[in-house]
C-alpha cells in the first residue's frame, strides 16, 4: 500500500467525487434563500426603504413640533408682553386717578378756606392742578389780584384748573368762573 504522499489519484474516485458534488451543488438553487434570493433581497430593500420613510416622517413631524413650540412661544411671548403693556397701562391709570383724587380733595379743602375770604386783600391758599396735583403756576395771591387779572393769564389760570369756558366768554365771565372754582362765589 503506497504512502498518502507518493500513491497516485484514483481517478474514477475523484470523477465519481466531482460528480456527486455538481450534483449536489446543481440542488443549491432549491434552497429557499438562493431559490427566492432576488425576492428575499427585494423585500430587504422594501423594508430598508420603509424603515428610511419612517424615520423621514419621524424627522418631519419632529419638526414640525418644533415649528409649533417656536410659533406657540412667539405668540406667547406676545400676549405676555401685552399684558404687561396692559398691567403698566393699570397701573399707570391708577396713579393717574389716585393723583386726580388727592388733588380734587386738596382742593376741597382749599375751596372751604377761601370761600370764607372777602376783603380784596385777604390771602387765597393756592389750588392744584387737578390733573397733577401740583401747585397752580401764577396762582393770584389775592382777589384784589383776580381782578387785575388780563385775559391770556385768566384764560392760562382756567387751564390749569382743567376749566373749559364756552367760545365768546368775556373776561369778566371767565374772571366769574374762577372766582366760583376757587371757592369765592
Amino acid at each position: 500500500m503506497d504512502t498518502p504522499s507518493t500513491a497516485e489519484p484514483d481517478w474514477g474516485k475523484v470523477s465519481e467525487a466531482l460528480h456527486t458534488a455538481g450534483t449536489e451543488i446543481g440542488k443549491l438553487e432549491n434552497l429557499p434563500l438562493i431559490k427566492h434570493g432576488e425576492a428575499v433581497v427585494a423585500k430587504i430593500d422594501s423594508m430598508s426603504q420603509e424603515m428610511q420613510d419612517m424615520k423621514q416622517e419621524a424627522q418631519d413631524v419632529k419638526q414640525e413640533m418644533q415649528d409649533m413650540k417656536r410659533a406657540m412661544a412667539e405668540q406667547f411671548a406676545r400676549v405676555e408682553a401685552k399684558f404687561d403693556l396692559l398691567i403698566q397701562e393699570m397701573r399707570t391709570g391708577f396713579q393717574s386717578l389716585s393723583t386726580r383724587i388727592t388733588a380734587t380733595d386738596t382742593n376741597a379743602v382749599i375751596r372751604n378756606q377761601n370761600s370764607f375770604l372777602g376783603a380784596l386783600s385777604d390771602q387765597l391758599v393756592p389750588l392744584v392742578n387737578p390733573l397733577t396735583n401740583t401747585p397752580v403756576a401764577n396762582f393770584p395771591a389775592s382777589i384784589a389780584d383776580i381782578n387785575k387779572l388780563d385775559e391770556d393769564e385768566t384764560d392760562a389760570l382756567l387751564k390749569q384748573l382743567n376749566q373749559q369756558t364756552a367760545d365768546g366768554t368775556t373776561l369778566a365771565g371767565k374772571k366769574r368762573q374762577l372766582k366760583m372754582y376757587i371757592g369765592l362765589g
